[in-house]
Order: structure tokens, then C-alpha cells, then sequence
């Protein structure tokens, strides 16, 4: 159930282009009947600025359509909330049915059905970040890694895609999918030497980095407030307002604020070296949960890189943040 419900935070973090914190919701079990307790386990989430209680299968085969239609009557009127039915798997013909009768539901990083918010049917895991016209609009986590690995981090100019496989630590069909992706773009293009595909990128980086912007995502994917035991066994990195003061003449705030990897923080929760906090006080941390392993685009630094930093801060509204932002990328030796 642990497995199952980060997957759900990092898919739907990924299709809202927002950070998504589950919460549980055990008060749920006092207002609904027994038998979906012992069925269902209940979180609650925002989504699309509405709060919803999610009801997570507990069993391996999903139970039929008329059932599911039942549990929905049955739960939405007890609980006065949004209902979403959230799925380890689910066939074809039986997502057909669900949406007919207009039914929310999940089914994490395959199908997700929200009425009144947005339909992102998936018969087939498409790369992500590529639309219906062939066209990148946002590129996928590993595309987006590829660029800023090149950006800051000066890999071999003959890196054929088994060596950016390697170094980014992902496999060699992903990497040629992230490729693709890019070459779509027109952020790099192919090269084939000693039979293997080398990217080749713009070596005006400050340039490429421009055109790449609007193409780039923030890499959090949620957002915690956190007791560290043993930090230093963690591959934990400033991030947020601490790291950018170590880049420009902002103040550092009291906060601490680091960051790790999505699957770098599941694995510190269940060995207790993470402990998740719903107050704030001066012993605790800001911990944001990363789409991909900090330390990847580090070089050595006790910081998250630049790019990233920029990335994860360009929506905030403070205008301070916005001039050091600003100070912080006019400073990079491209």
C-alpha cells in the first residue's frame, strides 16, 4: 500500500505540473459503512484547487462496474465529498464503463478520469510531454535531465546515448526516448559515430537554455515538513531559500529546506531515518521530494544545482526571490 500510494503522489504531481500531498483520512472510517472499510483505505488530496477523498482498492483484481457505481452512491452522499476510486489496474473495456457512468478514477501512472478537471486516458505509457500534434510541450523528467546535464555539468562531446544512459542512471530505452523527445524540439540533433547515436546540443549554452525554458518543469514533486535522525546517512541536499542564498546576496531564511529524490525519500521513511511532521518548530526541515536524484547535477557542491534551483523557485511570487533568481543565472559562467 506504501508502493502504491507514492506512485499515486508522484503520477499525479506529474499530470497537474504540481507538487500532490496524500494525506490519510481515518476520521472517513466513522461516517462510512464497515464493509468499504474493509475494502478501501482513505486519503485525501487537492486536486485541480478541490479537495478529494480517495478511496484506495485494497484488493489485486478490481472489483466490477455495478459494484463500484454502488460504493460511489454509497460514499458520496455519507462522506458530502468528492469521491475518486483509485485502482492498481484496470482493463480496457472496463474504463469505458466507468467514464459512461462518469465515474473518477485512478489507475497510477496508466489512467486517470476526473469528470469536471481532465481526461488523461493512456492505453500505452506514450513518452510523457508529447502531445497529439508530435510536438514536446513540457519534456519528460529524463529529456529534462539530459538538458541540464549538458548545460552544467560539460559531459564528453562524443556521449553516445549508452553513456548518458550510464551517467544519468536510467536505462537505454529510456534515454533514447528522452532523445527522441528532444530531437522533436529541436534542442539537439543526431550524430552517428562508430555506429552509435551521439546527441549533439547548441554550444551557445546561456542560448539553449533560453529556448529549452519553456519547455522545463519545476523538479518537486511534493513538499514535507520533516525530523531528520541521522541525516548524514541521507543524499540530502540544500535546496529552496537556503540554497539560493548560497548563490546570490538573498538572505538565508531560519528554515532549513533541503532536497532528495522521490525514491530516495520512500526508502529514508521506511528505515526511520525520515519522520513526517504536520507542525513546524525550529528542529525541523523543509523537505521537498525531487523527480530525480539532486546529486546527479551537483559537482560535488552541498547545493542543488543552478537550473534546478531556478526551476523549482520561477512561479514564486516574492519579488526579492525573483531579483536573486535573476542575480543567480546572470552569474553562471556559460
Amino acid at each position: 500500500m506504501k508502493e502504491l500510494r507514492y506512485e499515486l503522489q508522484e503520477y499525479l504531481s506529474d499530470v497537474t505540473q504540481h507538487p500532490v500531498g496524500i494525506q490519510e483520512a481515518l476520521e472517513i472510517r466513522e461516517v462510512l459503512p464497515v464493509f468499504l472499510g474493509q475494502q478501501y483505505v482513505f486519503f485525501r488530496c487537492s486536486l485541480f484547487n478541490k479537495q478529494r477523498l480517495l478511496l484506495v482498492w485494497k484488493g489485486e483484481k478490481t472489483p466490477g462496474t455495478q459494484v463500484i457505481v454502488q460504493h460511489l452512491e454509497v460514499a458520496r452522499p455519507a462522506t458530502g465529498q468528492d469521491i475518486v476510486f483509485v485502482f492498481p489496474q484496470m482493463p480496457a473495456f472496463q474504463r469505458q464503463r466507468l467514464i459512461q457512468n462518469q465515474v473518477p478514477f485512478i489507475v497510477p501512472k496508466k489512467h486517470v478520469y476526473l469528470p469536471e478537471a481532465i481526461i488523461d486516458i493512456r492505453s500505452r505509457a506514450p513518452s510523457p510531454g508529447i502531445g497529439d500534434g508530435g510536438a514536446a510541450t513540457i519534456l519528460s523528467t529524463p529529456a529534462q535531465l539530459m538538458v541540464l546535464y549538458y548545460l552544467q555539468c560539460d559531459p564528453g562531446e562524443d556521449w553516445h546515448l549508452d553513456l548518458w544512459a550510464q551517467n544519468l542512471k536510467y536505462s537505454a530505452m529510456t534515454i533514447s526516448r528522452a532523445y527522441r523527445e528532444l530531437e522533436q524540439l529541436d534542442i539537439c540533433e543526431a550524430e552517428q559515430w562508430a555506429r552509435k547515436v551521439v546527441p549533439r546540443f547548441d554550444q551557445n549554452k546561456h542560448r539553449l537554455w533560453k529556448r529549452a525554458l519553456k519547455h522545463l518543469k519545476s523538479p518537486v514533486r511534493r513538499r514535507l515538513t520533516v525530523q531528520f535522525d541521522n541525516a548524514a546517512e541521507l543524499p540530502v541536499y540544500c535546496a529552496g531559500l537556503q540554497a539560493l542564498s548560497e548563490y546570490s546576496h538573498i538572505s538565508m531564511d531560519r528554515y532549513q529546506e533541503y532536497a532528495l529524490s522521490s525514491s530516495d525519500l520512500r526508502k529514508g521513511i521506511e528505515s526511520g531515518h525520515i519522520r513526517e511532521r504536520q507542525f513546524t518548530d525550529s528542529e525541523l526541515c523543509s523537505l521537498e521530494s525531487w523527480a530525480y536524484a539532486p546529486g546527479i547535477l551537483t559537482q560535488d557542491s552541498k547545493c542543488v544545482d543552478r537550473l534546478s534551483l531556478f526551476l523549482s523557485l520561477q512561479h514564486d511570487q516574492d519579488e526579492r526571490i525573483q531579483m536573486a533568481l535573476q542575480e543567480m543565472i546572470e552569474g553562471m559562467a556559460w
